[in-house]
């Protein structure tokens, strides 16, 4: 990518300039490899041959000459999506001050909510981190404890359905071990709330130790003001 290119200022012009798949190669790799030198992500070996018709690598010092795409060692690996919707995503987070849903973002790049919360989910590590480079380890653990989160939430749900009394469906073991779980549990809670509102307000108070909605007797707008917190706090 030339130094004098001009980058994207809108979302539209974002979608129209990463359109290219050229153009999306080209920017991966400079950000990936900004010295130029394309190395192989398996043995490190900068002795590589492209394929243009096929966006792909050969390694000549693999022993079986493997093969590796622009995505293999990143976040984007494991994703069928094209970098296209990647990187669009990518801009629309980098660009957005006070935070973006996932909501916003399937609206914004035309996916699914699910899609759109595994992009921000990968795109948050990899800013966080300041590198495309795939964290296997934390990514494991971070799938593990959406996991552990989605189970809990649904039996709790599943035990509370019937349940009118608030304080009854805080006190659900289910409900106690998420808040148990600490802070790595308020995204999670967050966006189960940004989806649909629950009754999650105690088991954020509890874990946050803040009082966010205190005077607010109405519920949607309570869960409006945690919602706006979560955002300004980087959760959502």
């Amino acid at each position: 990518m030339n130094k004098d290119t001009k980058l994207p200022e809108t979302l539209n012009e974002a979608i129209i300039y990463f359109s290219n798949p050229a153009v999306a190669l080209e920017f991966v790799k400079n950000i990936r490899w900004p010295d130029g030198k394309v190395k192989c992500p398996r043995c490190g070996s900068a002795d590589v041959s492209f394929t243009a018709k096929r966006r792909v690598w050969t390694c000549e010092d693999c022993p079986k000459r493997e093969q590796f795409s622009v995505n293999v060692g990143t976040i984007m690996e494991e994703s069928h999506l094209p970098l296209d919707k990647w990187l669009a995503a990518f801009w629309l987070m980098a660009s957005a001050k006070n935070g973006i849903s996932s909501y916003e973002i399937a609206r914004a790049l035309k996916v699914t909510q699910k899609t759109a919360w595994f992009l921000e989910h990968r795109i948050r590590l990899a800013l966080k981190s300041g590198s495309l480079e795939k964290m296997s380890g934390e990514t494991e653990a971070d799938e593990r404890l959406e996991s552990t989160f989605n189970q809990l939430a649904d039996q709790w749900r599943n035990e509370t359905g019937m349940l009118s009394i608030i304080q009854q469906k805080a006190m659900h073991p289910a409900y106690q071990r998420i808040i148990g779980i600490g802070k790595p549990a308020l995204p999670l809670i967050l966006k189960s709330l940004e989806r649909k509102p629950e009754h999650w307000l105690w088991a954020l108070r509890a874990i946050s130790g803040e009082e966010v909605a205190t005077g607010i007797g109405d519920f949607k707008s309570a869960v409006s003001a945690w919602l706006v917190w979560g955002k300004q706090k980087g959760y959502l």
